[in-house]
């Protein structure tokens, strides 16, 4: 059974996993928010509305949608990997298919 160090603790595989998916929730909510946050902010800001009301709207959808990218932390990471996995495959064929 393997062990991994982290900080001062020692955790399992499976905790060590979900110690890193719970690292990579964290990231994924921190950066969708802000991107949102922003994206939002230059929709709402030309509108003559409430100062409150751009304020709640940028507010809401930014939690919002850190904490669906949050949610799904998993999968991201997982889809990530395999988008890595598959570049690095493609970069090797397409110098192999140059030297032929």
């Amino acid at each position: 059974m393997a062990r991994y160090r982290v900080g001062n603790s020692f955790l399992s595989a499976d905790e060590y996993e979900e110690h890193n998916i719970a690292m990579w929730a964290t990231g994924l909510f921190i950066v969708s928010a802000l991107f949102t946050g922003v994206y939002i902010y230059k929709l709402v800001s030309p509108l003559e509305i409430y100062k409150w009301l751009k304020f709640s709207a940028i507010g809401l959808s930014s939690i919002t949608v850190g904490s669906i990218f949050a949610f799904f932390a998993a999968w991201i990471r997982q889809a990530f990997f395999i988008g890595v996995g598959l570049s690095i495959v493609g970069f090797i064929c397409s110098i192999i298919w140059e030297k032929l």
